[in-house]
Formats: structure tokens, C-alpha cells, sequence
């Protein structure tokens, strides 16, 4: 199971430009082959290639969405993709680009994998521990590949949010 998720990952998501042309020349000469109308042909092979590219297109897609869930950021998952010879059109049209978006999954992320360390963030009377904690939250987002903006709305939202239930404990 491993050796599958490994040799996908070096396959990578796209195909080569040449191997789609090599395959886009194989069908044509098949096509040819068999007597097949000039007119057909040069349809079937413009249709085959709109199924590859709506084909990328949801492989893009499940991929975003998956690294969504996983909580990474915008930059590490559009890093990953033109690392894998994603066009940057594609990427575009794939990746979200609402602030909102990616608070709403960084947010998550952070009361996910914090939890705990902010519960006793709540108990410290001293402010060590909380800049210790806001320091290593927004290092691990800028590392997850969130933007300045967004680590620095998030510390702050889940921030308020503690102080808020703090002081409704009081």
C-alpha cells in the first residue's frame, strides 16, 4: 500500500505535454487506420482532449480539497501543484481565494491541533506561556502555508475567543 501511494506521488497529478500528444497522434493514426473520416477524426481527438482536461481538472480539485481538510494553506498547496506541472491557469481556477476561506480552515486547524495547549493557555495567569503558544501556532501555519494575514487573524481570533471564555468563567 505504501509503494502505491509512493508511486503516485512521483507520478505526480498531470500527465507530460508529450505523452498527451504521443496519445492524441496514437488515436489519430488508429483512427486513420481504420478508415475513419478526416472531419471525425479531428473530433474525436478534440473531444478526448477536453476529457483529459476536465479529467485534470477534478484531480486538481480532489487534491485542493484534501489538502484543504488536512489544513494546509494556499502557498503549500499551490506549491505542490506547479511542483507537479499543474499550469498555473488551472491552479487558478482550482485554488480558492477568499480570506475567508482559508481563516475558516486555518481556525479549524488550530483549534484541532491546539486544543489542549490553549485549555492551558486559559489557566496561566502569565503572559509567557500565551506568547509561547501564539509563537508556535503562527510559526506552524506560516509553515503550512498560510499568509501573514490570515496566521496573524487566527492567532488573534482564537486568542479573543480564550480570553472571551475566561472571562465568562469569572
Amino acid at each position: 500500500m505504501a509503494n502505491d501511494t509512493r508511486s503516485e506521488k512521483s507520478a505526480g497529478i498531470v500527465e507530460f505535454p508529450a505523452v498527451r500528444r504521443r496519445r492524441a497522434q496514437e488515436l489519430r493514426t488508429r483512427l486513420d487506420t481504420s478508415g475513419t473520416p478526416s472531419q471525425v477524426s479531428e473530433r474525436v481527438i478534440d473531444r478526448a482532449a477536453g476529457e483529459d482536461a476536465r479529467r485534470l481538472m477534478e484531480k486538481v480539485r480532489r487534491l485542493v480539497r484534501s489538502r484543504e481538510d488536512k489544513g494546509f494553506g494556499p502557498r503549500r498547496i499551490i506549491a505542490e501543484l506547479s511542483e507537479q506541472g499543474v499550469d498555473q491557469a488551472v491552479i487558478a481556477a482550482c485554488v480558492e481565494v477568499s480570506d475567508d476561506h482559508w481563516f475558516g480552515i486555518a481556525r479549524t486547524y488550530v483549534v484541532k491541533q491546539y486544543g489542549r495547549a490553549l485549555a492551558e493557555v486559559s489557566d496561566d495567569p502569565g503572559r509567557r506561556q500565551r506568547q509561547r503558544i501564539r509563537d508556535r501556532i503562527a510559526r506552524n501555519l506560516n509553515r503550512r502555508g498560510f499568509g501573514s494575514e490570515t496566521v496573524a487573524r487566527t492567532v488573534e481570533s482564537v486568542l479573543a475567543a480564550l480570553r472571551e471564555e475566561r472571562s465568562d468563567l469569572d
